[in-house]
């Protein structure tokens, strides 16, 4: 690749990653400045995710960390994703011994394999709250005021960064059972004990 070849991939490269990390516009018209929209932002802490992240009918971006909206009254819903704690079974070992044209061992590895599963739970949530212009709001799942973030419902809240205070609440479905995750944890070593 020639000198000039190189600095134009490098300068797409630095453009693609720049235009994610935004979020997406949710409403129609010319691009707004930011205090004439209001940005809403999800949030969930492990051992949940979100996905299908929506505000009225508009879907999050895939490389986008929030929907801009006008003012005024709006819905959000999302999925939530829980996962259980894995659950492993016996760890099995192999050792394989290399010998030379004397038998003598040349190497010795251990490969050693363990069975495992995890329990991936689901549920849709959605919550209806008022916006106002040039305020960021953030939907956190299982909210840091909420006791019990291991209950068979998840909860939602949405807070105004502004003011720091709780505006809303939503309601959310029962988890319910998705699909059991299977694998191998594998691992490599010198001698199987």
């Amino acid at each position: 690749m020639k000198p000039r070849e190189q600095n134009c991939t490098f300068v797409l490269l630095i453009a693609l990653t720049l235009v994610g990390c935004g979020v997406t516009k949710g409403y129609p018209g010319p691009e707004l400045p930011p205090e004439q929209v209001s940005r809403v932002f999800f949030s969930s802490q492990s051992p949940l995710s979100l996905s299908s992240k929506r505000i009225d009918a508009v879907s999050e971006g895939f490389f986008d960390q929030g929907i801009a909206v006008l003012p005024g009254e709006h819905t959000a819903s999302m999925s939530v994703i829980g996962t259980d704690e894995e659950e492993c079974g016996t760890n099995y070992c192999r050792e394989t011994v290399e010998r030379d044209k004397d038998g003598d061992v040349v190497s010795r590895t251990c490969e050693c394999s363990q069975p495992c599963s995890q329990d991936k739970y689901s549920s849709n949530c959605s919550t209806s709250f008022a916006t106002a212009a040039g305020v960021d709001y953030t939907i956190e799942v299982n909210p840091s005021y909420y006791v019990n973030p291991f209950s068979d419902r998840p909860k939602i809240a949405v807070r105004d960064q502004r003011t720091q205070t709780w505006i809303g609440e939503g309601v959310c479905a029962p988890f319910s059972f998705s699909y059991t995750y299977n694998f191998d944890k594998t691992s490599s070593n010198g001698y199987c004990w």
